[in-house]
């Protein structure tokens, strides 16, 4: 006789439960490093359209975006976009308190879009924004502007989240990739900011040649388009919205 304990299909324990939190916890991590490597094409992209002369302030300020944005959403933009409260903000779990290690793949998973968010707008106003006051955009919008948004469609009681009861006209919106969330805000941002500061001097005007605008690398702009997987990101990114399907069938084995 063997003496193996044989377990019920029915009943498989709960290792299988653990393995399923573990499965979806890796797939978010997954999509959160492909988010966050935008960030390298933004930085290709940026550096290689703009002259020499800017080639350090704008690569700085992408590397400034990721850390600021890590400590703004750590500190606030969580508690906003996703902390107890009404339709339009959260009032919880500042500075992480409260938060179990089953939300940290979902902190570190919107802190990249955050930070994406950030980046947009470096590049729509680059040559034209003092050092300082760039630091201090990059942390209000990552900290506040952005969070705002995130916990309008994609916080549970959000007044446009269409998986909540809050929706509007009892449908709400929805963005699973961050078409309207991230790229749009940021977008808008980057619009509003190009407006305050106007174009760069002399670029409309004789002043200057032209030509002393050009970026200086056509191979550095082409290598950016190609790493910002947009659509590939995007479509793993909505998938990764579902990713509970991925154990689907664990979960049902699991026991209750």
């Amino acid at each position: 006789m063997s003496n193996v304990t044989s377990f019920p299909l029915s009943d498989p324990g709960p290792s299988v439960a653990a393995e399923a939190e573990a499965l979806n916890a890796a797939w978010v991590l997954l999509a959160t490093i492909l988010v966050f490597w935008e960030q390298a094409g933004f930085a290709m992209w940026e550096a290689g359209s703009l002259p020499k002369r800017s080639l350090n302030s704008i690569l700085l300020k992408n590397m400034c975006d990721a850390a600021i944005s890590a400590f703004a959403f750590f500190s606030f933009g969580y508690a906003f976009a996703f902390g107890d409260g009404g339709r339009f903000i959260g009032h919880s779990n500042f500075f992480m308190t409260g938060l179990s290690e089953s939300d940290y793949p979902t902190w570190f998973f919107q802190w990249a879009f955050a930070a994406t968010a950030a980046t947009t707008v470096s590049g729509c106003m680059a040559e034209r924004t003092r050092f300082t006051a760039y630091l201090v955009y990059s942390f209000f919008i990552t900290a506040f502007v952005y969070p705002v948004v995130v916990r309008w469609l994609w916080a549970d009681p959000g007044w446009l989240c269409a998986w909540g009861e809050n929706g509007f006209a009892g449908k709400g919106m929805i963005d699973f990739a961050g078409s309207a969330v991230v790229h749009m805000l940021g977008g808008v941002a980057g619009l509003v900011g190009s407006k305050i500061v106007g174009p760069r001097k002399g670029y409309f005007t004789a002043e200057k040649d032209r030509s002393t605008f050009r970026g200086h690398s056509m191979a550095l702009t082409t290598l950016g388009v190609y790493v910002r997987p947009r659509y590939r990101t995007r479509s793993l990114v909505a998938s990764c919205a579902s990713s509970h399907l991925i154990c689907a069938p664990f979960a049902r084995l699991s026991p209750t």
